[in-house]
C-alpha cells in the first residue's frame, strides 16, 4: 500500500495537466495583433490629433469677407442704399507664424498618440501576463490538490484498517485544506485576468489557454526620440511660435470696397465706395499675452529638461532592474525544471521507508513552492520589462507590434480554434 501510494502521488504530480497537448493556444503577439488602429482603445486616443489637424486647416484658411447692405429711407431726405464689401487680408508673416504653430501642435498631438498607444499596448501585456501566470500557477496547484487528495483518501483509509495512526491522516489532510486555499486564489486572479483580457479581445474563443510570455534579452534604447520628449520638443517649439507671434502688434487694415446709390428730387446718383479700416495698437499692445506666452516657454523649457534627466535615469534604472529579474527568473526556471527528479526521488525514499510521511509532505510542498516562485519571479521581470519598453523609444523590438489598420483579428486566426 504504502508503495502504491508514493507512485501515485508521482504520477499525479509529474503528469502534464490533462488536455494540454490538445488544447487550444494563444501567444502574447497574438494577443496584441488585435490592437490595432480600430481597436476602441486605440480609437479614442485620436481625438487630439483631429483637433490638432483642425487648428492647422484653420490656420492655413483665408479669413472670410464681409458683405453688407444698408438702406436709408428718411421722408425728408434722400433714400441711399450702400453696397459694401470689407476684407481683411493676413499679414503674411503673422500667417506663416501661424501656420508653424498649428504645425507645431500638430506633431505634438501625433506623439502623444505614439505615447498613448504604447502605454495602452504595455497595459494590455501586463493583462496578458496576469492571465499567463495566473493560468500556469493555477494548474501547478491543481496538480498538488489531485496528489494530495489521493493521498489523503489513502491514508485515511489505512488509518481506519489500523495500519497507520490517524494522526497521519490529520496531517495530510490539513495539507490538503492549505492546498485547496491556494487553488482558490490563484483560480480567482485567473478568471479575474481572464476577464480583462476579454475586455481587450472579445473575440478570444473560449477554452483558449495564454503561453508563458518570453523573457527577451534587453531592449536595446532605439535612437527614436521617446514620445514624451517629442511632444515636449514640439509644445515648446509652439509656445516659442506663439511668442513671437504676439510681438506682430501692428495689423492689416480691413479694405472697403463697394457701390453707393442715392436718390433725392426725382434724380439717382451713384458710384464706387472705397476706404480702409485699420485698427491702430496704441493702447492694447497684448503685454499680458507676451508675459503669459514667456512664462509659459520658460516653463517647457524646464520641463523638458528634467523629463530627459527622467527618462535617461528612468531607462537606466528599468534596465538594470530587469536584467536582475530576468536572471532570476531563469535561473528559478531551471530549478523548477529539477522537480519532477525531486518528487522521484521523494517518492522512493517514502516507498524504501527511509523517510517518512512528514518528510514526503515536506518535499510535496516545497516542490510547488519552487515553481510557484519561478511564476511569480517570471511575473517580476516580465513587469520589469514593460517598465523598460515604457522608458525607451516608442515600440522598441521587445515588444511586439500590432497588425496593420483593420479589423480585428477574428477568433478563427487564433490556433485550434474550430469552426
Amino acid at each position: 500500500m504504502r508503495a502504491f501510494t508514493a507512485a501515485a502521488i508521482a504520477a499525479f504530480l509529474l503528469a502534464s495537466p490533462s488536455g494540454a497537448q490538445d488544447r487550444r493556444t494563444v501567444t502574447e503577439a497574438e494577443f496584441l495583433a488585435g490592437l490595432d488602429e480600430r481597436h476602441p482603445a486605440v480609437a479614442t486616443l485620436r481625438a487630439e490629433i483631429g483637433e490638432a489637424a483642425a487648428d492647422q486647416i484653420r490656420a492655413r484658411t483665408l479669413s472670410a469677407a464681409e458683405l453688407a447692405i444698408d438702406r436709408e429711407a428718411p421722408e425728408a431726405a434722400p433714400r441711399q442704399i450702400d453696397l459694401t464689401l470689407r476684407w481683411q487680408p493676413p499679414r503674411p508673416d503673422r500667417r506663416r507664424l501661424e501656420i508653424a504653430a498649428a504645425g507645431a501642435g500638430l506633431e505634438a498631438a501625433r506623439a502623444r498618440f505614439a505615447g498613448g498607444r504604447l502605454r495602452l499596448l504595455e497595459s494590455a501585456r501586463e493583462t496578458f501576463a496576469r492571465w499567463a501566470v495566473g493560468t500556469s500557477a493555477t494548474e501547478v496547484l491543481e496538480r498538488q490538490v489531485t496528489a494530495l487528495e489521493a493521498l489523503s483518501d489513502r491514508e485515511r483509509r489505512r488509518a481506519e484498517a489500523g495500519e497507520v495512526s490517524g494522526l497521519d491522516a490529520d496531517r495530510v489532510a490539513v495539507a490538503v485544506a492549505r492546498s485547496r486555499s491556494d487553488l482558490a486564489r490563484a483560480s480567482a486572479d485567473r478568471a479575474a485576468a481572464l476577464a480583462s483580457a476579454r475586455a481587450w479581445r472579445p473575440d478570444l474563443p473560449s477554452g483558449v489557454a495564454p503561453e508563458l510570455p518570453p523573457l527577451p534579452p534587453s531592449a536595446a534604447v532605439s535612437e527614436t526620440t521617446h514620445p514624451r520628449l517629442a511632444a515636449l520638443t514640439s509644445e515648446l517649439e509652439r509656445a516659442r511660435v506663439t511668442e513671437r507671434l504676439l510681438g506682430k502688434i501692428a495689423e492689416v487694415p480691413t479694405v472697403v470696397a463697394g457701390w453707393q446709390r442715392q436718390e433725392a428730387a426725382g434724380e439717382t446718383f451713384d458710384g464706387p465706395l472705397l476706404g480702409l479700416s485699420w485698427p491702430l495698437p496704441l493702447l492694447d499692445r497684448r503685454r499680458a499675452e507676451r508675459t503669459a506666452a514667456r512664462a509659459r516657454v520658460e516653463a517647457l523649457e524646464a520641463e523638458l529638461a528634467f523629463a530627459e534627466r527622467e527618462i535617461a535615469a528612468a531607462r537606466e534604472g528599468s534596465l538594470r532592474a530587469y536584467e536582475e529579474l530576468r536572471a532570476a527568473a531563469l535561473g528559478a526556471g531551471s530549478a523548477a525544471l529539477e522537480v519532477p527528479s525531486l518528487i522521484a526521488a521523494a517518492s522512493a525514499s517514502f516507498t524504501a521507508g527511509e523517510t517518512d510521511l512528514t518528510d514526503l509532505l515536506d518535499t510535496l510542498r516545497s516542490s510547488t513552492d519552487i515553481e510557484i516562485d519561478a511564476l511569480e519571479l517570471r511575473a517580476e521581470a516580465l513587469a520589469a520589462h514593460r517598465q523598460l519598453v515604457l522608458s525607451s523609444a516608442p515600440l522598441s523590438e521587445a515588444t511586439p507590434a500590432p497588425q496593420a489598420a483593420g479589423a480585428l483579428a477574428p477568433a478563427t486566426e487564433f490556433p485550434g480554434d474550430p469552426r
